[in-house]
């Protein structure tokens, strides 16, 4: 049969009828009062639409139409319906390669293992489903993918597939339906890319490398604007301890090393302790420089305690 020469094309069709398939079985016709059976794809996106009329004419090789239904509840998009007319001698076994029925003719939930067994087949699978009923918001946004299935069973397979992939998928129950999705930037650019569309994962991931630019630039900045409120706090801190005890005993009282660092950071409020370590003369080192303030804050809070002491020894 020319079903079974493009296994990749029909596991393509078959994710995307598990997806946004159903069978219908049209009002009586015939003399003998039997209805006809139809297999019905729907989709709003008109370039789907056109997929599944495509994949429908090659593969099954019967009667089909592609319809549009206006739909006017909350101004949604147009509805674009793929039918396809299964012949009475050919159904059961063209819905059985597809797996929505059973080899007894019954709906089943799940596709056949022999249609999905190869990876290229299981990337096909995934593709056709994703186009049936998959959503990828903007990577602007947080970084979300989904896919809606009508049974648990679907969704359980869908993320088994996925995970031969190294998706790492999870699901969830909304109203009537089950969800499977990512959340992961990562994950969700090596969907795009197993699904193999590829310009849509160029798009992606220039957004999401100059998101990541951005938020890293941005996580620079905070950095730096903390650490500079950081250091305008201790030098205002060296600096109200230093005016303090040049008010008590005055800053002659003090040792050499003491008395140059506090000219320093008064002469230089704002400057980081590497600065006032290049103006000492002679060079004193960053540490050095941050012990000797760190002494006449020490110094300025025992004056607190005690107005008449003073610890000082050499710097």
């Amino acid at each position: 049969m020319p079903i079974e020469r493009d296994c990749c094309r029909l596991a393509e069709l078959a994710g995307l009828t598990r997806a946004a398939g159903s069978l219908e079985i049209s009002r009586p016709g015939g003399a003998d009062g039997s209805g006809h059976l139809h297999l019905k794809l729907a989709t709003e996106n008109a370039a789907v639409a056109r997929k599944a009329f495509s994949l429908v004419k090659g593969l099954l090789h019967t009667s089909s139409e592609v319809t549009v239904e206006r739909q006017q509840r909350l101004r949604r998009a147009n509805r674009y319906v793929v039918r396809a007319a299964m012949p009475d001698g050919s159904a059961q076994s063209m819905l059985h390669h597809l797996g929505l029925i059973d080899r007894r003719g019954a709906v089943t939930g799940s596709s056949p293992s022999a249609l999905i067994g190869r990876a290229c087949c299981r990337r096909a699978f995934l593709r056709g489903a994703f186009m049936g009923s998959g959503f990828l918001s903007e990577p602007e946004r947080p970084y979300h993918l989904e896919m809606v299935f009508a049974r648990r069973a679907l969704a359980d397979q869908v993320i088994e597939l996925m995970a031969t992939f190294d998706l790492r998928a999870r699901v969830a129950a909304r109203k009537d339906s089950f969800i499977v999705y990512l959340k992961d930037g990562e994950q969700v650019g090596r969907f795009l890319s197993v699904i193999g569309a590829h310009r849509a994962l160029l798009n992606y991931e220039n957004v999401r490398i100059t998101k990541g630019m951005r938020n890293r630039v941005n996580r620079l900045v905070n950095m730096e604007t903390a650490n500079l409120d950081k250091v305008a706090d201790a030098a205002a801190r060296q600096r109200e301890a230093i005016e303090k005890i040049a008010r008590t005993i005055g800053l002659r009282s003090l040792s050499p090393g003491l008395v140059e660092a506090a000219n320093l950071r008064l002469e230089y409020p704002e400057a980081t302790l590497e600065e006032l370590s290049q103006l000492s003369r002679p060079r004193v080192s960053k540490s050095g420089i941050n012990h000797r303030l760190r002494r006449l804050i020490k110094l300025a809070d025992e004056l607190l305690e005690d107005r008449g002491g003073l610890v000082d020894g050499p710097s």
